[in-house]
């Protein structure tokens, strides 16, 4: 009869963990870390209090290129994050402490895209000023 319960015990345990299996949460590569926003797009807010902000059904607010995000950690193969903005927000922008969900491997290209948008930008000051000086 032992091994019986014990079977069963198994089967029920491993029957919760593909039920509920996809509610794990866990550590996340680089937590802590804070990755630059490389452009502006919309988020949908979590928080375990009533947001006011909605668009839809959803909760939304914007990121701002600048700004951070930090990863706190993962839930359901996402990244939950943790928003910095870059200066004072207003309108339909993110407030710094706004938490949200991000697929790890879009966080991921957040840094790289960042920088290469920060070289593109000082090349082409470069090159106004290089156009500037030959005017005088």
């Amino acid at each position: 009869m032992r091994v019986v319960s014990t079977g069963l015990v198994l089967l029920v345990g491993l029957m919760l963990l593909v039920t509920v299996g996809v509610y794990v949460v866990g550590p996340v590569a680089g937590e802590g870390q804070s990755i630059r926003v490389p452009q502006w797009e919309w988020v949908d807010i979590e928080s375990p209090e009533p947001v006011s902000l909605r668009w839809g059904s959803r909760p939304t607010c914007g990121i701002e290129f600048g700004g951070k995000v930090t990863a706190i950690g993962a839930y359901t193969g996402r990244t939950l994050v943790r928003y910095t903005a870059p200066g004072l927000t207003g309108g339909t922008a993110c407030k710094t402490g706004t938490l949200f969900f991000i697929d790890p491997a879009r966080l991921a290209r957040f840094d790289a895209s960042y920088r290469a948008i920060q070289a593109e930008e000082q090349a082409r000051s470069q090159v106004v000023w290089q156009l500037l000086m030959k005017e005088q």
